[in-house]
């Protein structure tokens, strides 16, 4: 059998994925080689591995592949959109389908070539529960077609694509030799103009396709890329939450079972959407434990990939335990929160001020500050039975809520907006949605007077909108 090099992923040893098309089926393997071979070149298939071929013309054999490659694609997606049984929702998917269908048609190749392909996702219940859907998606394909893909999965901390986010993943891509660019894929973050040098840097060097549900910041020039889906852009909001996306795009191309991902993602991000009989709060509460602390469950303290997540879970005995062990911290922290959480009491409602770091545990990451925020406002909301306010600080980083009644009065985008003009010296990025955002500040030493700012414009919103 004859075949084409179309990918290399380069180490000590170097390994090749291989295409073949004999009778006009698609076929994909990965070997090593005791020869050294160059992408695009034709090799015969054996066994023992693949060896040069000279008589064979490259042009002719790859546009053969090619042509299969085509049919299979077609012959996988689906073509009625699909539907999650929430109205709102399924109309939103049917607006967005022929894009998704479009998208998925890159994605399908370049998994089909074996181009390098890099996964970000949003370290949260709803970035991770999208690459979990996703990664499901990609496990059922590989049931109907033979693929060998080179996908690095990359949970991101922050919610802007920096630039030097793209050195790093130009570095990963040049780990590969491949006959097509590499393909980088975004999953619940980055829509704001914080991304802007990261998404010049790649353009060019990089295909991509842009799954996220942020409000598309003005300015901002992912939204000129190809492949940039948002919900915004079709009439809809951040309800429809990024992590529900990824698992609807995986289904473009597999029937995989991401009920439970698409729900976990609802709650994670409070969508208004969120399943009555707390379906979904439990793996929504595992995916934010272990985003926050990968050691949890993985070798690495810095990232976690769907794989290992979809192991735990599937794990009765592990799954019972985290969730267990994310109860009982959160629940500690809460308490201890409103022990020292600071009270700013305004007619409209109230403002509640907390310095993390007396939280934070020396033994675990969990719960992150930002998420934890959401959590805090819910207990609150809880015991004083009316819509407030949540400011949390740590580090470089301060966190806003706001109860869903009163986020016509309390704009956070626009505080985040005013903060970013007057301190632009002192912000490195900010952004997030109507009811919850952050910001991230470049000096520590910045922080009380960025933190002045923020309750004082916070003071005024109520007090002017409340009368």
């Amino acid at each position: 059998m004859e075949g084409i090099v179309s990918c290399i992923r380069h180490s000590t040893s170097n390994t090749y994925t291989l295409l073949s098309a004999e009778s006009g089926k698609f076929e994909a393997f990965e070997m090593k080689s005791d020869f050294s071979l160059a992408t695009g070149e034709v090799v015969e298939i054996k066994e023992e591995g693949p060896a040069p071929v000279t008589t064979s013309d490259p042009k002719e054999k790859l546009e053969k592949i090619e042509k299969a490659i085509d049919e299979t694609i077609e012959g996988i997606l689906v073509g009625e959109p699909y539907r999650t049984g929430i109205e709102e929702i399924d109309r939103t998917t049917s607006k967005m389908w022929e894009d998704l269908l479009s998208a998925s048609r890159l994605f399908l190749r370049k998994l089909m070539l074996g181009a390098p392909i890099i996964i970000r996702f949003h370290n949260d219940a709803d970035g991770a529960g999208g690459a979990v859907g996703l990664y499901m998606g990609i496990a059922k394909l590989s049931w109907k077609v033979k693929i060998k893909p080179n996908i690095v999965w990359l949970m991101h901390r922050g919610v802007t694509y920096s630039e030097r986010d793209s050195e790093w993943d130009t570095l990963i891509a040049n780990g590969y030799s491949s006959i097509e660019k590499p393909l980088l894929v975004i999953i619940d973050f980055g829509t704001s103009t914080g991304s802007n040098e990261g998404i010049e840097a790649i353009e060019g060097r990089f295909e991509t396709i842009w799954l996220d549900h942020h409000p598309i910041e003005e300015g901002f020039v992912g939204a000129r890329l190809p492949n940039y889906m948002n919900p915004w852009k079709f009439g809809a909001d951040s309800s429809y939450t990024a992590g529900l996306f990824a698992c609807v795009f995986s289904h473009t191309f597999a029937d995989a079972d991401t009920k439970e991902m698409e729900n976990a993602s609802l709650v994670g991000d409070y969508s208004r959407f969120v399943p009555k009989g707390n379906a979904g709060l439990e793996a929504s509460t595992i995916l934010d434990l272990i985003t926050s602390d990968p050691r949890i469950i993985s070798q690495s303290s810095s990232n976690v990939v769907p794989s290992e997540i979809d192991a735990a879970l599937n794990s009765s005995e592990k799954r019972g335990e985290l969730y267990n062990y994310a109860k009982m911290r959160l629940e500690e922290t809460l308490d201890a929160a409103l022990n020292s959480v600071k009270t700013i009491k305004t007619e409209k409602a109230d403002i509640f001020v907390l310095d993390y770091g007396e939280m934070r545990s020396a033994e675990s990451k969990y719960p992150l500050p930002g998420r934890f925020s959401s959590r805090l406002l819910s207990r609150i909301e809880e015991l004083n039975k009316r819509p407030e306010v949540v400011i949390v600080h740590f580090n470089l980083f301060i966190s806003m809520r706001v109860s869903s009644g009163i986020s016509d009065v309390v704009d956070i985008p626009g505080v985040i907006g005013k903060m970013k003009e007057l301190y632009a010296e002192g912000i490195d990025s900010g952004g997030g949605h109507k009811n919850a955002a952050s910001i991230k500040l470049n000096l520590d030493q910045e922080k009380k007077t960025v933190l002045r700012s923020i309750i004082e414009t916070v003071k005024e919103n109520l007090e002017q909108k409340g009368k």
